[in-house]
């Protein structure tokens, strides 16, 4: 099965980057290859986690790709974390996660890794070839969501 692990330092604060990844419905704004993202069944729990339905629409005009794909998502504001589970097609298995930590020198790591696997072969062939590609695009878009919603980074922000 396929998996994926990524780290990106930012300047910016974990909960700052975390807030980013947690608005999914805003996606289609700064992500260019998400056209659409809903959220629904969003349950806030005693805990302060929440877990609700994603439903993410993905076009890449170059490699002729138009998919939509639902998933169900764990949120936790305390943790900084976000888990994201699916076993319908298009996938036959998708676990994803972030984690946003806190560095010393200030900014944030967000850890990214997710294992999938695709109903489709043929999917899965174009997707093995562009993952890497797609999930440094996402990874640029997330730091310039942070920059367009918080400004400028700091060396060290409060």
């Amino acid at each position: 099965m396929p998996s994926f692990k990524i780290t990106n330092t930012s300047a910016y604060r974990p909960e700052q980057m975390y807030a980013i990844a947690a608005d999914v419905e805003r996606y289609p704004e700064f992500i260019k290859l998400i056209r659409v993202a809903r959220l629904s069944d969003l349950k806030r729990h005693a805990d302060g986690t929440q877990t609700c339905r994603s439903e993410i629409e993905v076009v890449y005009k170059k490699l002729n790709v138009h998919q939509s794909f639902a998933s169900d998502v764990t949120l936790d504001p305390n943790a900084l974390t976000i888990r994201s589970v699916s076993n319908e097609k298009p996938m036959k298995h998708l676990d994803s996660r972030w984690v946003f930590r806190a560095l010393p020198e200030g900014g944030s790591a967000v850890d990214y890794a997710v294992d999938y696997e695709l109903s489709s072969r043929v999917l899965q062939f174009v997707m093995n070839k562009s993952f890497d590609y797609a999930m440094q695009k996402m990874v640029e878009a997330f730091e310039k969501r942070a920059r367009a919603l918080y400004g400028p980074p700091l060396a060290k922000q409060a």
